[in-house]
């Protein structure tokens, strides 16, 4: 017989290396981000489930909670600043709210390098079959595990990724919602000092059903 645990549990996936994933939360439902070999950075996007239109935005994020930090208790709120998730746990507590999604034109640019895999493609890979048509990837996603800091100066610093393997950030969806996580792919700074790993997504009714 299934267990009453096993019942919780909604969606587990894992996100490949360098690669992305869409999924689906309800409204109500929680869900973790897990880092299976620690110091990887999620660039992860939170979508209106029903209407794509209607997405997480980071700018309006950053104003809502009048801080570049998003803490346990704090709200992500969407382009029309109503509230899409909530951080319920984070055992990290370094995330990013500035960085647009890595793509091929940075890396010709500033690494001279053609053709690598990047957050943006992953992106438009995980949505191509679910109806995303020819709409612009939202801009810019939330970077999970993220280490930037901004100096007294103005500058940006990104320093290496913090989390340890296993650590997570657990959100509650306040909508239904379309999800994309992508396992960022930049292995050419020190974001991907570790190695480019997998991730791990659990989505469950209960936060028991996390675990």
């Amino acid at each position: 017989m299934e267990s009453e645990t096993a019942r919780q549990r909604v969606f587990r996936a894992r996100v490949p290396a360098a690669r992305g994933l869409a999924f689906k939360v309800a409204r109500g439902q929680f869900f973790a981000v897990v880092d299976v070999m620690g110091g990887q950075v999620v660039d992860f996007w939170a979508i209106d489930a029903g209407d794509y239109d209607h997405y997480a935005s980071p700018p309006y994020t950053i104003i809502h909670n009048q801080s570049l930090r998003l803490k346990a208790g704090g709200v992500l709120v969407t382009n029309r600043r109503l509230p899409i998730l909530t951080v319920v746990a984070d055992e990290v507590g370094q995330h990013d709210l500035l960085y647009p999604a890595c793509d091929k034109p940075r890396y010709q640019l500033y690494f001279g390098v053609s053709d690598h895999r990047n957050c943006h493609d992953n992106f438009l890979e995980a949505v191509a079959e679910v109806g995303w048509g020819e709409r612009p990837v939202p801009f810019p996603p939330f970077n999970i595990f993220m280490n930037t800091t901004v100096e007294s100066d103005g500058r940006l610093v990104t320093g290496e990724t913090t989390s340890q393997p296993g650590q997570k950030i657990i959100f509650r969806a306040e909508m239904d919602l379309l999800c994309v996580a992508s396992s960022c792919p930049m292995d050419l700074s020190v974001i991907g000092g570790k190695g480019i790993t997998e991730v791990d997504i659990r989505v469950a009714d209960n936060l028991e059903g996390l675990d």
